[in-house]
């Protein structure tokens, strides 16, 4: 009688348990389950379809991917820049700020001014023989050729540090070359300075003198011309 009565309260307990545990589980609706389960954030949406949050506040390593997003700016890592040609030059235009200087042209070089860079051309000369008055275009070498008076080469109003003028007259001809000025400009040879302005210039003396003047800058008041080469007895006005 024993044994039955532990057989009877064995079976007794192992349906108890079971009941005990399925019924924690059995008639809960879904979200009670999910609280239960603390999983009351996860929401029932395929990842392929799920359009993302705002809410990231931590990422991993991305290792594959295409970036469709908008510019990152230069404080994050980004460059600011959304599109770049072969040659393009990235430079520091202020502080936590890049800019692009688009590439130059063939043959030219890159020059800073101020701490800014840009490109610009090398200076070569075009030889030219002239036998009129006219006003000089930089990079010029001129021959001067007019065979019964003075040859007038007149200065550019406006130029860049830099540009160069040479002339140079011819050696068979005594007729010579007057190096004139256009307003607010000045030329000056070592100490000596012609006067400011229209009447101001530089002239040849004899046949086969030489002159090759560079701009280096506006003071103010007048453009800078400066005579870094020369040949014969030259007239300072």
């Amino acid at each position: 009688m024993k044994r039955i009565l532990l057989i009877v309260s064995a079976l007794f307990f192992s349906f108890s348990l079971a009941s005990a545990q399925t019924d924690y589980v059995a008639g809960k609706t879904a979200p009670q389950l999910k609280t239960f389960l603390t999983l009351s954030n996860v929401e029932n949406t395929a990842l392929s379809t799920w359009a993302g949050t705002s809410n990231v506040t931590t990422l991993g390593t991305l290792t594959t991917g295409t970036w469709n997003g908008s510019k990152i700016s230069e404080a994050y890592g980004g460059t600011n820049q959304s599109t770049y040609t072969t040659g393009d030059v990235l430079y520091a235009s202020a502080s936590n700020t890049l800019s692009k200087l688009a590439i130059g042209s063939t043959g030219q070089y890159l020059k800073v001014a101020s701490g800014i860079p840009s490109w610009a051309s090398i200076s070569v000369y075009t030889y030219s023989t002239i036998t009129a008055d006219q006003t000089a275009t930089v990079a010029n070498f001129y021959w001067t050729n007019k065979t019964s008076t003075r040859d007038v080469v007149t200065l550019p109003s406006s130029a860049t540090i830099g540009d160069r003028i040479a002339i140079v007259n011819d050696p068979t001809l005594n007729t010579g070359w007057k190096l004139a000025q256009p307003a607010t400009t000045k030329i000056y040879w070592g100490s000596a300075a012609t006067t400011a302005g229209t009447g101001g210039y530089i002239q040849s003396t004899a046949a086969g003198d030489a002159i090759e003047v560079v701009y280096q800058k506006n003071d103010g008041t007048n453009n800078l011309w400066y005579v870094v080469s020369a040949q014969g007895q030259l007239t300072v006005n």
